[in-house]
């Protein structure tokens, strides 16, 4: 059978709610079986880069939305 395209998920915010989504979806089974966290998207410059509960700052949200 042909493996289906996982979904990318990219968190927006890397403070306590923030993590707090990420963790829900991380326990939700139907989540897992189509989507894949692609990584965070912050206001902080600082955190670019940087590792949130295994997961990549990849953009502030100004670069993003550009």
């Amino acid at each position: 059978t042909g493996r289906r395209r996982m979904k990318k998920l990219y968190v927006i915010g890397a403070g306590g709610f923030e993590r707090e989504v990420l963790t829900w979806t991380m326990q939700c089974h139907s989540f897992k079986k189509e989507w894949t966290i692609a990584g965070f998207i912050d206001d902080d410059e600082h955190l670019v880069g940087r590792k949130i509960h295994g997961y990549e700052v990849v953009a502030t949200t100004n670069r993003w939305m550009s």
